[in-house]
């Protein structure tokens, strides 16, 4: 009897103890939005001061009118990062609907995106037929555009890109599909690798200065949706694969 009165107790404050978890949790969400919000309107009245300085220096000095175009690149990655912000934020965490996707479709879609479509010397390949899966979220396609984003951007310039997905079941009873993306870029230092899918991690920054290190933070945060998690392996010049694990769904007629 005491045993049951200890256990129902501490259920009670777990119970507690998640509930003022999540209202921590939501009550830090909607301040970062409002903040991220509330940004958009002293940027937007940048815009307009930078372009009423652009128009009354249409003839000045070259270093003048260098220096209002950096101004302007600034606020351009402003505006990037309070929509990443809010990006994040939006990502619903509440498992929607079962649904099938096909994987092979997909990366089929992703053949023709426009950061792919616009470099001539790539390829986006299969290593084998790409299975069909069932989850309780969209997010697959999303996550796959990602990485795909990520490659282009941090690409080898002193070879072609070259991107293969593969997908497996994974465990011993075949209880979790296994996706890997794989690039032949950049890659990252493997003493940095813990902070991938960091916020604002920037590796590459010289490479991509317009990038703000919120692309890999967001498959995370997606991948949540299913119960999924995502890793790297990756070395610095040697290109990186990153390995997506979630657990298989029981359709109709499986056990």
């Amino acid at each position: 009897m005491h045993d049951v009165t200890r256990r129902n107790q501490l259920f009670r404050r777990r119970d507690q103890m998640r509930e003022a978890l999540g209202k921590s949790n939501q009550e830090l969400v909607d301040l970062t939005g409002v903040i991220a919000n509330d940004l958009e309107a002293p940027l937007q009245r940048f815009d307009q001061l930078l372009s009423a300085i652009e128009s009354a220096i249409q003839d000045s000095d070259p270093a003048v009118t260098n220096y209002v175009n950096m101004a302007g690149q600034s606020i351009q990655q402003m505006h990037g990062l309070v929509a990443g912000m809010l990006s994040l934020l939006q990502i619903n965490p509440k498992p929607l609907k079962t649904q099938e996707v096909d994987l092979q479709q997909l990366v089929t879609l992703l053949q023709s995106s426009p950061d792919l479509v616009a470099i001539s010397d790539r390829s986006l390949e299969v290593l084998a037929p790409l299975p069909t899966v069932t989850v309780t979220s969209d997010c697959l396609a999303q996550v796959l555009q990602e990485l795909v984003v990520n490659a282009v951007k941090f690409r080898n310039p002193e070879v072609s890109l070259n991107i293969t997905v593969s997908a497996e079941t994974f465990d011993e009873d075949g209880g979790h599909w296994q996706i890997s993306i794989c690039d032949n870029g950049l890659g990252f230092p493997a003493e940095l690798i813990h902070r991938v899918f960091e916020p604002l991690s920037l590796f590459h920054s010289a490479r991509d200065p317009s990038g703000l290190g919120l692309g890999l933070a967001r498959t995370v945060q997606l991948l949540r949706q299913i119960r999924g998690t995502i890793s790297v392996v990756s070395q610095a010049g040697a290109g990186a694969n990153f390995i997506i694990r979630f657990p298989r769904i029981a359709t109709e007629g499986q056990s």
